[in-house]
This record gives structure tokens, sequence and C-alpha cells, in this order.
């Protein structure tokens, strides 16, 4: 009976995180789609990791420097990336928080730098 009770508790408990990771992610993404900018990044590092490759990004936002990075696990980025730039969404209250990079917007060589501000729409 104990053991059957106890799997239940771990059935629920493992309920509970995946459904406070669902919205959480649901929340973190709505936000970044309502205040985001859009900015350039460089891809400065690619390396391999447990779980994909790990990808060092650089971008400015405000006159700051913000240096990030994160895990691919789909294996849409290789180390001949590095030093290529894309458009990503970021947060304009949290510009180092998270972001969105899209790998199919390479920034074309006559776009030099993002404004200050960066953009409210794509711009191009």
């Amino acid at each position: 009976m104990k053991t059957k009770r106890k799997k239940y508790f771990i059935l629920i408990g493992l309920l509970i995180f995946t459904i406070f990771t669902l919205v959480y992610n649901f929340i973190r993404d709505e936000k970044l789609k309502k205040i985001g900018v859009y900015t350039i990044c460089s891809i400065n590092k690619v390396e391999g990791a447990s779980r994909g490759m790990m990808i060092n990004i650089e971008y400015n936002y405000k006159g700051k420097k913000i240096m990030n990075s994160s895990v691919n696990s789909t294996g849409d980025i290789t180390r001949k990336d590095v030093g290529k730039r894309f458009l990503i969404l970021i947060r304009s209250d949290e510009p180092d928080a998270n972001y969105d990079m899209f790998l199919d917007k390479p920034v074309p060589d006559s776009i030099k730098e993002a404004p200050i501000n960066g953009w409210k729409d794509i711009p191009f």
C-alpha cells in the first residue's frame, strides 16, 4: 500500500512540476513577444556540450555590450557559424534574460549595427 501511495505522490509531483514549467515558459515567451525588441547578435563561440552545442553570442542594447549563451540541441548551429550575425528578439526590460534567435534571418552586410534601442519590428 505504501509503495502505491509513494508512486502517486511522485506522479503528482511530476505533474505539478510539468504544469509549472509550461506556465512559466508560456508567460516568459508572451512577455518576450509583448515587450521585445530586435537587435543583431554575433556568434562568438560554438563548442560541444552534453545536450548539443553551447553557443556564446554577443549583442548591444542601449549602449551596453551583452554576452549570453545557450545550448542548441537541434544541430542548426555549428562551429562554421562563428562570426555570423543573426537577428534576435530580446526583452527590453531585461535584455540579458532570454532571447529568441532567428537563424533564418542572417543580417545582411549592408546593416552595420542595430539602433541603440533596437527595432520594434523586423527590419528586413
